[in-house]
């Protein structure tokens, strides 16, 4: 297409390689030249260089070993499953707290509803993608009793929804909130990002196939780190 303004078709194919990047989710990072990007999209390489900047000015491409050669992958996108809590692979987790409850707030007893030989465990993490903090998470868990001293010994480095089949906790469903916030002072400590920096707020609430609350979790995420995906069928 002819005098079509630059921008404009830097900003499309922005568009695109975005969406290379979350198709690239299964098979993991891959390196690829302007030249095999000019190829694929059919485009001048003055454009796609206008959107590799645009990408790398938002930390969705990073340079790799080579000149003109880019390093395409899901660092940007948060995966989200409501039911099974998928999140970007390189991702790491380390735990900062881990707490058997003894007096739980009056909230948490009225959601959980926990039986006389259960306890509520407190648990908060971060997570790490590539040297960078992107979440602190608190997590409440219903254990059983005689699962408790268990809890307290797994170091809980994997997926929350694995912890809990590890403890016999099934999901049957599961809601999740999603809300913009900004750090305050503490999160930005842990975070180790601005006070005020944008977040998203992800509230999970899991539930077992009687309707009893099993899981509530509050992650707090870098908002530079969240994409979202929704899947929607046809329940016709």
């Amino acid at each position: 297409m002819r005098n079509e303004h630059r921008a404009d078709v830097a900003r499309r194919l922005h568009d695109l390689i975005g969406t290379v990047l979350r198709e690239q989710a299964d098979t993991g990072p891959s390196a690829m030249t302007e030249a095999d990007l000019v190829r694929m999209l059919r485009s001048s390489r003055n454009s796609v260089r206008d959107a590799l900047r645009q990408l790398r000015d938002e930390g969705r491409v990073l340079p790799a070993r080579g000149i003109g050669s880019v390093r395409t992958g899901q660092r940007h996108f948060d995966w989200i499953d409501a039911l099974r809590d998928g999140e970007d692979p390189r991702t790491t987790h380390r735990l900062r707290h881990l707490v058997v409850m003894d007096e739980p707030p009056q909230p948490l007893i009225d959601w959980f509803e926990p039986h006389p030989d259960e306890r509520l465990v407190m648990v908060e993490r971060i997570s790490i993608v590539e040297d960078v903090l992107t979440q602190v998470r608190t997590v409440y868990l219903r254990v059983r009793e005689a699962q408790v001293p268990s809890a307290l010994e797994d170091d809980y480095k994997g997926d929350f929804y694995a912890v809990m089949r590890r403890l016999g906790i099934v999901v049957d469903n599961a809601e999740l909130y999603l809300s913009p916030e900004v750090a305050d002072v503490r999160v930005a400590e842990i975070l180790g990002v601005p006070v005020g920096f944008p977040l998203m707020l992800f509230e999970n609430h899991s539930y077992d196939a009687t309707g009893r609350l099993t899981y509530l979790s509050y992650g707090r995420t870098r908002g530079d780190f969240v994409g979202l995906v929704l899947h929607k069928r046809d329940q016709s």
